[in-house]
């Protein structure tokens, strides 16, 4: 894999390196296709550069609106033909073949590379398989796969070996699954065994004996088929099954597995590359090919759908002959519309030989929308149509004799209209209309077509970021924007999850389109903003639009364990679906998160205002914005009730955290909800004056006056009512400063960002979490946290080789996930500018992180104003490039040629932790105690995160804070407070040069001191209340002095806040400090919950798989929970130069003496030396120590901001599960304190 290095420079420069992402190796297992589009029409494009495929990522060809159902309650968008379809071919195989997993005999066949029929696809969701994934849709009676096989030297009887998976289909069925299977003689049925444990991640092996006749063998092929029987609705005839790979073998023998071919030599491939530009929107393949036969030659493709024309899709192949052995042997070029990559349809085909066009009508079930492709072909050669009778492809084809050394240019203009482009709804029409859309362009010729749209996309790249310091990042940047401009047009559409890419999540509509991607399109395409805004305008009647769902809203009633409708407000409320579809009606196959899952009206609303405050379009909002607004703002008047409190209340909701209700329980007061709905009445009633309406008394009666949930133990806001501190799925309350802009306290922001950011589950939250902590640590003035948040939004999220995103650092059910592309991109435009829209004006505090050179947004749009903001680490700059002078809030006003320049904000002392009072650094490796400790198996405690290299202390106003810092990752798989497996101890001696007589530490540390300490700090996430051992500042004598916060920032930094005023007469400065790493337990595994190290020889996996061992003694169920006290349950400490940790940390009666550690008075601090990967019980621990009393910035080397993540997909991850069926396991898991990573999104539809 190649990808380029994208660089800084602007929209105008030509440099492909500047807007080309590339591969040169599509079979390495890191490819994933990726896709062009134009806002109305798309297609992903496989390694081979053009038509259908399931390999890797099955392509998909997805058209706006294109929705089937079942009822008007659910609609679902499905994808069209394959449009792109142009093979090239001699007599012996084509260049498509090339890229097919070797099929031979006595190995394994992957089923994803042959013939899908009959509703079959390609599937990656299940983990276990071979290849690039798995088959699934067999429960259809029409189901069938077919395997061309080579090898076969003669007839007889072999085993035919199936690898399938039969696990629960949803219904907890046990039924034996049944395919028919054939080797070129008659179908067999073939029993597949259920799987125990109902999983779909565990595979089995069916063996079944086939004759195979000498009549099916040619040229030592044969055909394999497999094909389904039935959806069990008949038990007997079942065939819900996913099968994976399929071999014929010699009698009794093992299938050999499928051959690599993980380079393109192996397929007969030279100089491949694929290349995404994303200037032009054009994805090229080019590769050196060599037939079966031995020809030669060079194939370059070019698949286009047009940004000047959206009905208009371009593909291009270019074939020059390097050796052709037979000069009357023709070039065959194969123009096909396939079947295979739609469903849910109706088919009909039409063919014009003389005009060299084929057509190809889908109409779908359900809904009856139409849409008709049309490819005109041109090129040299004798032209040959076929398919028009088959329920396949529909395909012409020209062959023409070659030369070598000549160009040969085939080009195909494919037409595209729908229902929407036409005033009836016939096939006649669409066909007609595609026709002459393939016809225009074909009579203008491909050169005229592509530079039309180059144009096009040049006119959207006028916006554009730019950034200097980070090329990777650069290049995400550009991909992101592109991927979410390929699934945008100026058609009244909204985008889904994925966009035009694929049809995940139904293609339904959710809040991600106003919350995530919308905000990231305004800001410099206010004409696609709106007409994404018109598709919630549409969509708003009492009949199947947002009025119908507030008076039929069905919600959960506990008390008779069923749901319940209820109507909300008189006609006049607006209750946007959670899962839009073609009409306004919801489409959520729950009730309850249709019902509950409210907050999305309070988002629409929000789009519509910031449209009006960025455009100032009060046409706009009398004719379409402002009843969008009012009726929302109804909506939550009837949604609401006054408390005895005086204060108003919203019951029984699902939280933006989906995971507090998990389908089952609804939470009273959601922080999110309330404060959304609260700013839509203030909203409305701000938008009511402005178009001369009398404001609705509700409204300003309620707006300001929502109960929030507040714990003021720790000054945070409790995202519901009764919220206990349980992990969460995603940000919740954190979204309050962004984008809702609540009136609270930077404290108060902070201290929520600080408390929820270690909340989130690792391997579920999807990116745009990590997008909003970055948008708040920026407004904090975090800058550098909010970079580290920015690379975690992305990298861990990206699949190469053209920088996509997934939904989950694991994967996730939507690819290629724009909701995430379009959060990444807010901390750009919203981020680091710190750009918030006003009526009058915007507002800008832009910051820039320590690793970038400089941020420039070009083409930002606000009220009739073009502008640049250019950020640099000293100064910022807004320059008008056309329209109106720009009011910018506080700062003056821009204009076309007077920029206006003001200072760019300077980054909170060291991140927002204070003043540097002095610093401890240590090297790292020697989390390993005395040098024999091991850590636990499981794969939470990642390498090095019990590896102390740095301790710090800071005077923040009124908090001192104590920040310890580890080499590694700090994960919080049970949400405890800040983490769940690390323990602290820091020992603080007030006089520096007072006695060394050893004194007793905490007890369970099993360890002294090697002189009286007078404080002892300590951060334990499992207990922060109660005698000493919990969470706070603790006397000597055991008195609790202060109450501490604890919260971990960046997965690495443990933090401990405390009063300034709990040290009374006390020079930290001069103190000395013993910082001991320990490992959390519950309360009855040790003592003070630290869990005891143990005997490696003695601990039972289990013990070993979440225990340190290496000690001595092993577990008992009694206090101290440890046969053996002598040795220290410290992993790691900060220990003098001279003093190594193989000597303190040994085994000792009456446990190890560790010296303390002063912060010494010096200006400089030393950096961190270099790490080392392997511990070393004779160097670790040794500190090098200094300070700077007068805040001197800290050097000390900080670990790499890229996080370490776990490749390994946990169990939950693999099943595909909806969560809802599973969340009750899933609470229970957590509170057990069982590692639960990767689940289901739990809005995902099941179809």
């Amino acid at each position: 894999m190649a990808t380029s290095a994208v660089g800084a420079d602007s929209v105008s420069d030509t440099a492909p390196s500047q807007w080309e992402m590339s591969t040169t190796n599509p079979f390495n297992g890191q490819y994933y296709p990726t896709y062009t589009g134009n806002g109305y029409f798309a297609a992903r494009v496989p390694a081979q550069g053009q038509g259908f495929s399931s390999a890797n990522v099955p392509t998909s060809f997805q058209i706006q609106g294109f929705y089937t159902s079942q009822s008007d309650t659910n609609q679902w968008r499905v994808g069209g033909p394959a449009w792109t379809g142009l093979n090239v071919a001699d007599s012996s195989g084509s260049f498509n073949d090339a890229f097919k997993s070797s099929c031979a005999f006595g190995a394994y066949c992957q089923l994803e590379d042959g013939l899908l029929s009959g509703g079959l696809s390609s599937g990656n969701d299940h983990g276990g398989y071979q290849g690039s994934g798995f088959v699934q849709g067999f429960g259809s009676g029409s189901a069938k796969a077919t395997l061309t096989l080579s090898g076969v030297s003669e007839a007889g009887i072999y085993d035919l070996v199936v690898r399938y998976a039969a696990g629960d289909p949803g219904d907890g069925s046990s039924n034996a699954r049944t395919v028919l299977v054939s080797a070129g003689d008659a179908q067999h049925r073939l029993t597949l065994e259920p799987i125990e444990d109902g999983s779909w991640d565990t595979w089995k092996i069916a063996t079944i004996a086939v004759s195979v006749p000498a009549t099916a063998i040619s040229d030592g092929k044969v055909q394999l088929s497999i094909a389904g029987v039935g959806n069990g609705s008949d038990p007997q005839q079942d065939s819900r099954v996913n099968i994976d790979a399929a071999a014929l073998v010699k009698a009794g023998a093992a299938p050999e597995a499928t051959p690599s071919g993980s380079t393109p030599e192996e397929h007969r491939l030279s100089d491949y590359k694929q290349t995404l530009n994303m200037k032009t929107g054009a994805i090229t393949t080019h590769a050196r090919w060599t037939s079966v036969s031995g020809n030669v030659a060079d194939v370059a493709y070019t698949v286009l759908p047009s940004r000047a024309n959206d009905q208009l899709g371009l593909v291009n192949v270019t074939v020059t002959p390097i050796v052709w052995k037979h000069a009357d042997e023709p070039l065959v070029v194969t123009d096909s519309l396939d079947t295979q990559a739609a469903s849910n349809a109706s088919f009909d085909r039409s063919s014009d030989a003389q005009a060299h066009r084929i057509a190809l009508t889908t109409t779908l079930d359900g809904t009856g929308q139409r849409a008709t492709y049309v490819s005109k072909l041109q090129g040299s050669g004798t032209l040959q149509q076929s398919g028009l009778d088959g329920d396949g492809a529909i395909e012409q084809t020209l062959s023409a004799n070659v030369e070598t050394g000549k160009s040969y240019s085939f080009t195909k203009f494919v037409g595209l209209a729908t229902n929407q482009d036409t005033s009836e709804n016939t096939v006649a029409q669409t066909t007609a209309a595609a026709t002459a859309v393939a016809e225009q362009a074909a009579s203008q010729g491909l050169d005229a077509a592509i530079t039309a749209s180059d144009a096009a996309w040049a006119a959207l790249w006028q916006g554009d970021i730019e950034i200097t310091g980070d090329d990777q990042l650069q290049s995400q940047v550009r991909a992101s924007r592109f991927y979410l401009l390929a699934s945008v047009g100026e058609r009244a559409w909204s985008p889904s999850p994925a966009g035009l890419s694929s049809d995940s999540y139904a293609g339904h509509v959710f809040w991600d389109t106003e919350t995530w991607m919308w905000p990231s399109i305004v800001a410099q395409d206010p004409s696609i903003a709106k007409a994404i805004l018109q598709y919630r305008a549409d969509r708003l009647s009492s009949t199947d639009g947002a009025a119908f769902n507030a008076l039929n809203n069905y919600e959960w009633d506990a008390a008779t364990k069923s749901y319940v409708k209820k109507s909300y407000g008189d006609g006049s409320a607006l209750r946007f679906p959670w899962e839009g579809g073609l009409n306004g009606k919801e489409q959520t196959s729950s009730y309850f998160f249709g019902g509950h899952e409210i907050h999305i009206t309070a988002d629409v609303a929000l789009a519509f205002w910031q449209y009006y405050e960025a455009t100032g379009d009060v046409a706009w909002l009398k004719s379409t914005g402002y009843k969008v607004i009012a009726g929302a703002a109804n909506f939550w008047v009837a949604r609401s009730y006054k408390g005895t409190d005086g204060k108003y209340h919203i019951d029984d909701v699902t939280p933006p955290d989906e995971w507090s209700s998990n389908g089952e329980t609804g939470r009273n007061d959601s922080a999110y909800t309330n404060v959304a709905a609260s700013k839509t009445l203030a909203i409305a009633t701000q938008a009511a004056s402005i178009v001369g309406k009398n404001a609705n008394a509700a409204w300003q009666e309620r707006s300001g006056h929502f109960d929030i949930p507040q714990d003021t133990q720790r000054n945070i806001t409790k995202e519901y009512a009764n919220y206990d501190g349980t992990g969460i799925k995603q940000a919740d309350a954190v979204m309050l400063s962004y984008p809702w802009q609540n009136e609270q306290s930077a404290e108060r922001t902070a201290n929520d960002l600080d408390y929820y950011s270690t909340k989130v589950n690792e391997d579920a939250s999807p990116s745009m979490t990590d997008a909003i902590h970055s948008i708040v640590a920026a407004e904090l003035g975090r800058s550098d946290e909010a970079m580290w948040y920015t690379q975690r939004s992305s990298t861990g999220f990206m699949r190469g080789p053209f920088n996509q995103f997934t939904e989950e650092r694991g994967g996730g059910s939507a690819f290629t996930f724009l909701t995430g592309a379009g959060g990444f991109l807010q901390e750009f435009y919203y981020g680091y500018t710190g750009l918030r829209w006003g009526t009058n004006g915007i507002t800008l505090n832009p910051i820039l992180p320590g690793s970038l050179k400089t941020i420039t947004i070009k083409g930002m749009h606000y009220q009739g104003s073009t502008f640049d903001i250019a950020i640099t680490p000293q100064r910022t700059t807004v320059s008008v490039t056309a329209g109106n002078a720009l009011n910018v809030t506080n700062r003056g006003t821009a204009a076309v040629g007077k920029p206006l320049t003001f200072a760019t904000r300077t980054p909170s002392a060291h991140d927002g932790y204070g003043t540097l009072i002095g610093s401890i650094s240590t090297p790292a490796g020697g989390d390993n105690g005395s040098g024999s400790y091991v850590y636990p198996t499981d794969s939470v405690f990642t390498k090095n995160s019990f590896d102390l290299n740095t301790f710090k202390v800071y005077k923040d106003g009124k908090n001192i804070r104590f920040v310890s810092q580890v080499d590694g990752q700090i994960l919080n798989p049970w949400a405890l407070e800040g983490m769940s497996l690390q323990l602290m101890h820091i020992y603080i001696r007030t006089d520096a040069h007072a006695s060394t007589k050893p004194t007793k530490a905490v007890a369970g540390t099993n360890i002294n001191t090697d002189g009286a300490w007078q404080y002892v700090a300590i951060a334990n996430p499992r207990t922060q209340t109660g005698a000493i051992g919990s969470t706070g500042l603790f006397a000597a004598d055991g008195t609790r002095i202060a109450n501490a916060s604890l919260s971990v920032r960046e997965q690495k930094d443990i933090v401990l806040t405390i009063p300034a005023s709990a040290f009374k007469n006390v020079d930290l400065s001069k103190a000395a400090f013993q910082i001991d790493m320990m490992s959390a337990s519950e309360s009855t595994e040790g003592v003070n919950n630290i869990r005891p190290v143990v005997s490696c020889d003695t601990a039972a996996d289990a013990v070993k798989e979440w225990r340190f061992c290496g000690g001595l003694g092993s577990v008992t169920n009694t206090s101290p929970y440890d046969s053996d006290t002598t040795d220290p349950n410290v992993i790691k400490a900060i220990l003098p130069k001279s003093v190594k940790a193989s000597e303190v940390l040994k085994p000792k009666a009456g446990g190890a003496v560790l010296p303390f550690v002063t912060l010494e008075a010096a200006h400089q601090v030393q950096p961190t030396p270099t790490p080392d990967s392997s511990p070393s019980s004779g160097t670790a621990g040794n500190a090098a120590s200094s300070g700077a009393g007068t805040g001197a910035a800290n050097t000390t080397a900080k670990p790499s901001g890229n996080s370490q993540t776990r490749s390994k997909p946990s169990a939950l991850a693999k099943t595909g599960l909806n969560l809802g069926s599973i969340s009750a396991a899933v609470i229970a898991m957590l509170a057990a304190g069982i590692s639960v990573f990767a689940i289901s999104r739990m809005r995902k539809s099941q179809r």
